[in-house]
């Protein structure tokens, strides 16, 4: 049995909370863009990608 999917699940999970308790405490909002830099390959700049689209 393998468990890598499980740990995809709870890191989506873990990471999904802490940006909620951000937005929740006000270092973040949903209209701002995203807290990182999209990849070499990525089809939209970082700066058009908003967390609300997560």
């Amino acid at each position: 049995m393998t468990t890598s999917l499980e740990s995809w699940s709870i890191g989506k999970s873990v990471t999904s909370t802490m940006i909620g308790v951000l937005i929740m405490q006000v270092v973040h909002q949903l209209d701002q863009p995203a807290p990182f830099q999209s990849g070499k390959r990525s089809a939209m700049p970082a700066e058009q990608i908003r967390i609300s689209g997560f």
